[in-house]
């Protein structure tokens, strides 16, 4: 079974004008590109996700997606509370391997805004919306977030995030029961160290919980590369948690993300 990664990062501090993320003291501040992840992850196909809100850092990366095959969709951050989103979001709408923007930082958003709805309300039937939620109190936002842009898909990422995977956040997930528009990344924390049985118990406990109240088929697998040096433990122990003789564990580690990003594998 090839997996498809939908969430890896590209990058290099030695590009004009450096980086903004990630900083010079993170282990993944070196060149980090498609032939470095070839090298440490494989070949399977990727989906690059933009940390930048930088304009030029978007055509960099669209540039990249041009170029490499193994690059079969991207997501930008086009910050869509700034000046100039619109035409930003019409000209990347143009390119055949986008497919969305992500809101980073998510902090700087308020999902109740009627501003932000309004923004992003053009991406119907154009991309989807990837964000983060770092705090279980912010999940009746994300689902108020979801009833408001029925019509546009809304992927939480990093659902692996060990400030996820704790009881609390357990016990809310049923809030997004219903929400048919909602699709969840599964990805490894930062460390991706799996040989910590604590770990790997509570994300076991937090992506049962949200099997049961969404269902296998929304759900994607992201790297998280390079935050995450080496996915592949993770890769295989998330396979595990779902059915094979169901089809399950092909429709998280790829059939999902085919039809999300609208690819053609």
């Amino acid at each position: 079974m090839q997996a498809i990664d939908t969430h890896a990062h590209f990058h290099d501090p030695g590009w004009p004008g450096g980086l903004i993320w990630p900083k010079p003291d993170a282990p993944c501040y070196r060149p980090c590109l498609p032939k470095t992840y070839r090298a440490e992850v494989g070949p399977n196909p990727v989906v690059a996700v933009e940390t930048s809100p930088r304009p030029a850092d978007d055509a960099r990366l669209a540039g990249l997606a041009r170029d490499d095959p193994q690059i079969v969709a991207y997501v930008s951050n086009l910050q869509p509370l700034s000046r100039g989103f619109d035409r930003r979001l019409e000209a990347a709408a143009r390119d055949p391997k986008w497919r969305g923007v992500r809101l980073r930082p998510i902090e700087g958003y308020d999902l109740g805004s009627r501003d932000l709805i309004r923004a992003l309300a053009p991406l119907e039937g154009l991309g989807h919306i990837e964000l983060g939620i770092r705090h279980p109190r912010r999940l009746d936002a994300l689902r108020q977030f979801c009833r408001a842009l029925p019509g546009i898909n809304v992927v939480l990422t990093h659902a692996g995030h060990p400030v996820l995977s704790g009881t609390e956040t357990i016990s809310d997930y049923s809030r997004l029961d219903g929400l048919e528009n909602l699709f969840v990344k599964l990805s490894p924390p930062q460390d991706n160290d799996f040989s910590d049985t604590v770990t790997r118990d509570r994300m076991r406990r937090h992506f049962v919980t949200l099997r049961d109240v969404l269902a296998p088929h929304r759900f994607v697998f992201g790297s998280n590369w390079p935050v995450c040096a080496d996915p592949g433990p993770f890769r295989q122990w998330l396979r595990g948690l779902f059915s094979v003789s169901a089809a399950e564990a092909e429709a998280v580690m790829a059939g999902t993300a085919r039809t999300l990003y609208r690819l053609s594998l």
